[in-house]
């Protein structure tokens, strides 16, 4: 019985090494069976629509199937929840960065302009529950990070400042001036973050705020793919990362970002 959508691969890969060509079969393959009536994780359990993994999900779509349809309908399911996506505060985020790659990658500004109230109603949601720092710190009930690995509040906020730079962006494909505003609460996350989350002496982000040095690949992870970390720490980062001193995440969803992360520190 065929199992996934019928999906056409319009991206090229060439590569002399024999590895990395079977590394992009097994994930092609692999995405085309997630590839149900939505993007779903856990062929083999949940078949669920999730707001994380939507995003990871969504960059293997536009460059390998370029299939618009699958993303739009994943995204508008997500969207109907009431209250955080799948129960997670940090999937309400990813959601808002994946309606932000979708129009990267897409272009598909009539379906912005159709869901833009709800996607505007989850960012002030999430804006009503920050402190004074701009840290999103209220209706924590499910903070998912990584199946491994402490729960991370620096984690947390650096996504959270990535959804603020998602926020702004459609925010101006729309022509709302609340861009600008999710742009200042952007920055002082950005700011406040390094003034009590980065250790210096370690060269490294620890796992939570103004908390006893711990330190984890998750916070720093997300530190360097949302530009939390400037050039400088994000190289001190990426030279950290390649070791095997800090355990290593728990799930491929998120190995796929500290891939990320090491790109974009130079490694």
């Amino acid at each position: 019985v065929p199992v996934g959508r019928p999906m056409e691969e319009v991206g090229m890969f060439a590569s002399p090494n024999p590895r990395h060509v079977r590394l992009r079969e097994v994930g092609v393959r692999t995405t085309r069976l997630c590839a149900l009536d939505f993007l779903v994780d856990g062929l083999k359990r949940d078949r669920m629509p999730w707001g994380g993994d939507l995003a990871v999900s969504l960059l293997a779509d536009a460059y390998v199937f370029g299939d618009a349809e699958i993303v739009r309908r994943s995204l508008s399911v997500l969207d109907a929840y009431e209250g955080d996506v799948n129960g997670i505060v940090t999937y309400s985020m990813w959601l808002i960065v994946s309606h932000d790659l979708y129009q990267r990658y897409f272009g598909d500004r009539a379906f912005l302009d159709a869901r833009w109230w709800r996607v505007k109603g989850r960012i002030e949601d999430l804006l009503s529950r920050t402190d004074e720092r701009g840290f999103v710190v209220k209706g924590l009930d499910w903070v998912f990070i990584d199946w491994a690995g402490p729960r991370s509040h620096t984690a947390l906020q650096a996504i959270w400042a990535g959804a603020l730079d998602a926020a702004a962006r459609l925010a101006d494909r729309v022509r709302d001036a609340r861009a600008a505003d999710y742009r200042a609460v952007a920055a002082r996350v950005r700011a406040n973050l390094n003034a009590v989350a980065w250790d210096e002496a370690r060269g490294l982000y620890r796992v939570n705020p103004d908390a006893t040095p711990a330190f984890a690949r998750q916070a720093n992870i997300y530190a360097v793919v949302f530009d939390v970390a400037d050039a400088a720490k994000a190289r001190r980062i990426g030279a950290e990362l390649v070791k095997d001193d800090l355990p290593p995440v728990g799930t491929p969803y998120v190995y796929g970002w500290e891939l990320v992360a090491l790109n974009r520190a130079g490694f």
